[in-house]
């Protein structure tokens, strides 16, 4: 899911940053980092707001396990979702059977079957997953999009702006 993006410089501007970076590291640094936080808080955000739009919120795990972190000794940041959120974002193949009292749980709480009948439609809606799959459904990858966007502007103010 990671896009790749360049920032260019000319070969003034490369000379202009090399100083620049010399003398003003850690400020760099700190605006560098503060940028890439706000941009994975709102990557986050956006990602939480698509599960909402598109309805898939069973149980609500997903939308609290969503994190971002800054990457230790480096100038980055990860948005992080644990679980099943890749059977979400990218759709599950058919194949191999899901589990079925995570299904019966859902069953439960949708108030889909009741008693003793739980564990059977889990059991069908199961073997149909494993049958037919299930369709993506991307609420990662368009907040991600959406953000990148201007991250390479934002970006070059912020070191401009240390730079003044």
């Amino acid at each position: 899911m990671a896009a790749d993006f360049k920032i260019e410089l000319t070969r003034e501007s490369k000379r202009k940053f090399k100083q620049s970076l010399k003398t003003n590291k850690e400020e760099i640094s700190k605006s560098v980092m503060d940028v890439l936080s706000a941009v994975a808080l709102d990557i986050l955000s956006d990602s939480i707001k698509n599960l909402r739009d598109h309805g898939n919120i069973a149980s609500g795990k997903l939308l609290k396990n969503g994190r971002f972190k800054r990457v230790k000794g480096e100038l980055a940041t990860e948005v992080v979702y644990t679980g099943y959120a890749g059977a979400i974002e990218f759709g599950r193949k058919a194949g191999k059977m899901p589990p079925v009292d995570v299904i019966a749980q859902w069953v439960k709480r949708k108030g889909i079957a009741t008693g003793k009948s739980i564990k059977s439609v889990a059991f069908l809606i199961a073997r149909s997953i494993a049958k037919n799959g299930t369709k993506s459904s991307p609420f990662l990858a368009p907040a991600f999009n959406k953000h990148v966007q201007g991250l390479s502007t934002k970006l070059t103010k912020a070191i401009n702006d240390v730079n003044k």
